[in-house]
């Protein structure tokens, strides 16, 4: 599944790119996507979608090994403004608490500071992640991802530029999927032979 997290998708102001290209990555991945979510950016709403595709089931136990369960990618929300929430309702969500990455810190002081930006104290609110989470570098923006696997679903939280999507899916998710995927194509052949 992949949820979209942006008030300006809902309201039309911007097309949903993201969806169609993680949707058209994981299909040639062997994965298929069973929907797409889209919502603004309203803590209730993101919470009760989480809440959603938790309650949707498993993929083919067949299947389930190879991917440790049902994946959920999560796009937007993970900025330094005061509606980016999304990593506190996935905190929330998994029952985790937050934990501050200084390594993430550092990342976004020496990106700014190259840029001849200012750093604000608000974007060290882009260096807490939900515990147990593994940090997916961004090299084309401040807000790094992360990767959590809770309540039998791996979690992909991404920030919501296409571009750097792009970064941490070349840099970390494709390698990390091409793995627990190789034997999908080959499974799906069968299921569909059945």
């Amino acid at each position: 599944s992949i949820l979209a997290v942006w008030t300006e998708l809902t309201t039309g102001q911007i097309v949903n790119q993201n969806a169609a290209n993680l949707s058209s990555k994981l299909k040639a991945l062997g994965v298929t996507v069973t929907s797409h979510l889209t919502v603004p950016d309203d803590r209730e709403i993101i919470l009760n979608s989480l809440k959603y595709l938790e309650e949707q089931p498993n993929s083919d136990p067949d299947l389930a090994d190879d991917l440790t369960g049902d994946l959920i990618f999560v796009t937007g929300g993970l900025g330094p403004t005061s509606d980016d929430f999304t990593r506190d309702l996935i905190a929330e969500w998994s029952g985790l608490p937050m934990k501050f990455d200084e390594t993430s810190w550092q990342h976004i002081q020496l990106r700014l500071k190259s840029r001849g930006f200012v750093v604000r104290e608000m974007q060290k609110q882009q260096c807490y992640f939900p515990e147990k989470s593994e940090i997916l570098f961004n090299s084309e923006g401040t807000a790094n991802g992360f990767k959590l696997v809770v309540k039998k679903k791996t979690i992909y939280v991404l920030p919501g530029p296409p571009r750097e999507i792009e970064s941490i899916w070349k840099n970390h998710i494709l390698a990390d999927l091409t793995e627990k995927t190789k034997n999908l194509a080959f499974l799906n052949s069968l299921l569909i032979t059945k």
